[in-house]
């Protein structure tokens, strides 16, 4: 015996739609603004990887080390042997900085 239309229909469409409201949920503020701005939190991590990116591009590109720089403590410069360095995401981004 074969379930009547509106139970296949269901059957199919309720998780997706489940799945949905979650995320409507999750991200509240964010769900009624989403064509107006832009989702992201410039007092965290955003502005020092664009720096490690913009760094890593310099140095590679004049021959310099990347795991040391001049520009923080100046003169003396620091070592970024432990800075977070998102390799692979400075791999995707680099040929987006010639485009």
């Amino acid at each position: 015996m074969t379930a009547p239309p509106l139970a296949k229909w269901l059957r199919y469409v309720w998780q997706p739609t489940a799945y949905l409201l979650l995320a409507v949920v999750m991200t509240w503020p964010l769900a009624i603004e989403l064509g107006t701005k832009f989702p992201s939190d410039t007092g965290s991590d955003m502005l020092v990887h664009e720096w490690t990116l913009h760094w890593l591009k310099q140095a590679l590109l004049n021959l310099q080390n990347p795991f040391f720089t001049h520009l923080i403590d100046y003169p003396s410069g620091v070592s970024l042997t432990s800075h977070n360095i998102a390799w692979v995401n400075f791999g995707m981004w680099l040929p987006f900085t010639y485009a």
